[in-house]
């Protein structure tokens, strides 16, 4: 796919790029090319969306506890995308950013795991990132096994095919030869270019049709059925939900990840002895060094 990056920097001018067929999209994102399942124990945890900004501290401190406890139980962590709010490259880390990064380390040095699958706000993560957070990078796409069961890891946005304006911009921005560009701009242009793409999204949002905006339900289960699946992960549109679905005559579970900046809550999943649980818990008591994460948590429903 051809697109022109003009030399003024805007948001608008560089998404030049003739739209995709939606019904190809479509069509291509049922059938997914899975990679090969990683078999996995119960001390396995999920998490997307949580969304650090230097304007939400509660948000990163809870989030730095998380890790804590994650490195104190050498637990696997799954991190489905949008981890930072927005992520402009390697070479704009802050203070906040460090912070963060060495606490997901901290998770590998003591005997745990972490796996990182980006979203569609730190898919500009490149070497550094995983150099410093210890993360194994994982495709947009991955499958793992719990017990005898197929789950399907994904950050979610992919799963919006109703969105035409979120999809065509997505085929431009993940390219490497857009992202190259990008990161080859000063970081003041790149923070313009943030600012842009922020009121350019909440002016999206509010003038389109929610329907649009959310998965479809038909979409989930062709993905269930076509791909052999029994769970799906995912996040993306912030609202959490667990539940069972039966597709060609056989139960299965759909579990999207709550967000972690609007709500004030902690969202993660747990891998039980044969499924995945989905809880949540107050950043404010997530942050009391005291609790121990399934002591406190909520399980969802």
């Amino acid at each position: 796919m051809r697109f022109l990056v003009p030399t003024e920097v805007s948001w608008a001018g560089i998404l030049k790029v003739v739209a995709p067929d939606i019904q190809k999209y479509r069509k291509a994102s049922k059938n997914l090319i899975l990679s090969t399942p990683t078999i996995i124990n119960t001390n396995t945890y999920f998490v997307a969306d949580v969304h650090l900004a230097e304007h939400r501290p509660q948000v990163t401190a809870g989030f730095v506890r998380f890790c804590e406890i994650m490195a104190e139980q050498k637990a696997t962590l799954y991190i489905l995308g949008d981890l930072f709010d927005a992520w402009l490259g390697d070479d704009l880390q802050g203070p906040m950013e460090k912070q963060v990064l060495e606490a997901i380390m901290n998770i590998s040095v003591n005997g745990g795991e972490t796996f990182f699958i980006a979203g569609n706000r730190d898919f500009l993560v490149g070497e550094g990132f995983f150099a410093a957070s210890g993360c194994q990078e994982l495709p947009d796409t991955e499958t793992i096994r719990i017990a005898d069961k197929r789950v399907l890891l994904l950050h979610g946005d992919s799963l919006c095919i109703l969105d035409e304006v979120h999809q065509n911009e997505r085929k431009v921005i993940r390219t490497a030869e857009w992202k190259k560009n990008i990161l080859e701009k000063s970081p003041q242009e790149r923070m313009q270019l943030k600012q842009e793409y922020f009121t350019r999204s909440s002016a999206h949002i509010q003038g389109t049709k929610q329907d649009l905006l959310e998965i479809p339900s038909y979409h989930i289960e062709e993905m269930l059925a076509e791909n052999d699946l029994d769970i799906m992960i995912y996040g993306h549109i912030h609202e959490p939900k667990s539940a069972k679905v039966t597709v060609q005559d056989k139960t299965r579970q759909v579990i999207c990840l709550g967000d972690w900046g609007n709500q004030n809550s902690a969202w993660f999943g747990q891998v039980t002895a044969e499924s995945v649980e989905l809880y949540h818990i107050s950043l404010a008591l997530l942050c009391e060094e005291k609790v121990k994460i399934l002591d406190e948590a909520v399980k969802f429903g």
